[in-house]
């Protein structure tokens, strides 16, 4: 008789946490696929919502005047800059912070692209890029700097000593984001000639119907084109049979009759904080993009590397920062901690937590606002709750897609609650 009451309070016990896990798992399922961003956030019961705010909002008092005066026509454009690692690259947790920013404010257009298909790396789904020649491309990540190839605006380059083309479109799901404007940045030399075409349609030979509107600066060219379009060709000859080679650090396709948000991204796999600052042109092109905003999310590397060095990170981030500072000097600064991971996959990472501690002392040093998703996802060990729901990789390092929606729209709720404060 005990026996049986034993299995049915076992049994009860299975089922009532079977339930709660379940409820757990419809909630973000719900808040994952809702269009209100407005409350994205609010119903998240397994991170700290309490904590899920800004840190010195004051920081970002012109970001929020310039949205204010793009919400009432007093200017056209306000452009975001987020630069990362892995958790930046494959645009998941951008892509959602562009969305809402976007439904909200306006689409001002695409912004930096770089051909990450053609550098066989993982990118966007929105914008795709085919190497459509015989050539190889030789490609760098920022954070190999001993590689003889120099990075620029992207933190990450291709490079050919041949003819080439990139066929680049918006996906069709994007009809907003066409553009009359293309920046090609890169190292411009006299061995090769460098444009865009599009492809006559009755013809269908490739012409080009651009106009080169800017070419002063040393690393890149600008050109524009009458309609706008979503798709194009970059043609690149080479003129003569020198040895010089050819290096590609972005393309910026801008919109310039669109009235809204830009949100460029910059993420580059295993990049640390002094990768960026070893890159050859990455600041020197950074204020091509102008931007309003910049958000910073790096770290990660550095909490999950085999032998962590907090004084080398405290440096390079300090010296990172003083880079913008210089490159960037009217644009407001975020800076978000990284997220809880698993040292080889077995062990809690106590480095996590030194990361973001010396990432907020530098906030708090500069008058930079600071988003402490650490904690607020949860802290030591929390990567494992988020696996158990569906958002965490294997890796117990990264996010799964739905992950980092839920990261973009805690981010996005904490930066509208601040904006909604900088009213009152």
């Amino acid at each position: 008789m005990w026996n049986n009451y034993i299995k049915l309070f076992f049994g009860f016990m299975i089922a009532g946490l079977w339930a709660n896990s379940l409820k757990a798992q419809i909630v973000v399922d719900s808040i994952i696929s809702s269009d209100s961003v407005m409350l994205a956030g609010d119903n998240f019961s397994f991170v700290n919502n309490e904590l899920n705010l800004i840190t010195n909002e004051k920081a970002l008092q012109s970001f929020f005047q310039k949205l204010d005066d793009l919400k009432h026509g007093r200017r056209n454009k306000v452009v975001i800059v987020h630069i990362g690692d892995s958790h930046i690259q494959a645009d998941n947790f951008t892509g959602t912070m562009r969305k809402q920013f976007q439904q909200q404010f306006g689409n001002g257009g695409r912004g930096l692209y770089f051909p990450y298909r053609t550098a066989k790396t993982n990118g966007p789904f929105d914008v795709k890029d085919l190497n459509s020649c015989v050539c190889n491309w030789k490609t760098k990540r920022c954070c190999f700097p001993n590689i003889p190839i120099p990075i620029g605006i992207s933190g990450i380059t291709i490079q050919t000593n041949n003819n080439a083309n990139i066929d680049f479109s918006l996906s069709q799901n994007y009809g907003e984001n066409d553009f009359d404007r293309i920046t090609i940045f890169c190292d411009k030399k006299f061995a090769y000639t460098i444009e865009p075409q599009i492809k006559e349609p009755v013809t269908n030979l490739f012409i080009s119907p651009f106009r080169l509107e800017y070419a002063a600066d040393p690393y890149s060219l600008t050109y524009s084109i009458d309609k706008p379009i979503n798709n194009f060709r970059l043609n690149i000859e080479k003129n003569d049979t020198s040895s010089d080679a050819f290096n590609l650090f972005g393309i910026y396709l801008q919109n310039t009759k669109a009235k809204g948000i830009e949100y460029n991204m910059i993420g580059v796999n295993g990049a640390q904080f002094m990768h960026y600052n070893v890159a050859d042109y990455f600041f020197e092109q950074l204020p091509t993009l102008q931007p309003d905003l910049i958000i910073v999310s790096l770290g990660t590397n550095e909490a999950i590397a085999s032998k962590f060095d907090g004084a080398s990170l405290q440096g390079e981030a300090a010296n990172f920062f003083a880079k913008i500072n210089d490159v960037a000097p009217n644009a407001a600064v975020l800076v978000t901690s990284p997220p809880d991971t698993y040292l080889m996959r077995r062990y809690k990472n106590l480095n996590t937590a030194k990361v973001s501690n010396i990432e907020k002392q530098i906030c708090l040093k500069n008058n930079y606002a600071f988003w402490d998703f650490y904690n607020i996802m949860g802290g030591l060990g929390s990567v494992v709750k988020w696996k158990k729901l569906g958002l965490g990789n294997y890796d117990m390092t990264h996010f799964l897609n739905k992950g980092y929606e839920v990261q973009g729209k805690l981010l996005y709720h904490a930066l509208m609650n601040s904006y909604n404060n900088s009213h009152h």
